[in-house]
């Protein structure tokens, strides 16, 4: 049954969906969303590539020069380059652009493109930055849930790193659609909030449960 659900929501429904409306309650996308948990990944994933390539700029990749000499971060020196691309310029299935590191004889693109970017994820605790701190479930140790998780520094709010921060967003999306995993270790409620779940007070467990304890 279940099987058969999927199939039918991948040829039928989905395609038909206006994504826009995610938010409007007693819409067929809200019910479709409401029951993600039934939905199959692969279905998920299939029809987000095929959604986005539909809409695939067919320009060159573009070219991102990186210096790890400078004293800037990767990620800092990304937001000047990628930050100010059209969101159109990223959506090449394979890499999202082309990474040329300065100063070094890389060979072949890929390895420099998952390098950009898994530096530029590392760059989230760089002592200039430090946009991720530890949650206080993993500084109070014991039994505390997720305790491996890290979340964003409370004070990081600067104009500067409010553009970090969007431009983390994009090279999430970018992450997902070019299919590498980023070595982010962010607590469950932050992922369902990017998939537009709604927020219960349960979610304070996941990064503090020992004010969630107060407060219950």
């Amino acid at each position: 049954v279940l099987q058969a659900f999927n199939e039918l929501l991948a040829s039928q429904v989905l395609p038909m969906l206006d994504f826009t409306l995610r938010g409007l309650k007693g819409s067929i996308l809200h019910a479709v969303t409401s029951q993600r948990h039934l939905l199959f990944l692969d279905v998920k994933t299939s029809f987000m590539h095929a959604a986005l390539a539909a809409r695939l700029d067919k320009a060159d990749k573009a070219v991102v020069l990186v210096d790890r000499r400078s004293s800037k971060t990767v990620l800092e020196q990304l937001l000047v380059q990628v930050g100010r691309m059209a969101a159109r310029r990223l959506w090449h299935p394979d890499m999202a652009f082309l990474v040329q590191f300065l100063g070094e004889g890389a060979e072949g693109y890929n390895g420099p493109y998952r390098e950009c970017l898994s530096s530029a994820a590392a760059d989230l605790h760089a002592p200039a930055l430090r946009m991720l701190v530890p949650s206080p479930n993993q500084e109070a140790g014991g039994t505390a849930p997720h305790q491996h998780c890290e979340v964003p520094r409370p004070s990081s709010v600067s104009p500067h790193l409010l553009s970090l921060w969007e431009l983390l967003g994009r090279l999430l999306g970018v992450a997902v659609w070019t299919r590498l995993p980023l070595d982010l270790h962010l607590p469950p409620m932050l992922w369902r909030r990017l998939v537009g779940q709604a927020a219960a007070p349960s979610d304070l467990s996941e990064v503090d449960a020992h004010a969630h304890r107060l407060l219950r």
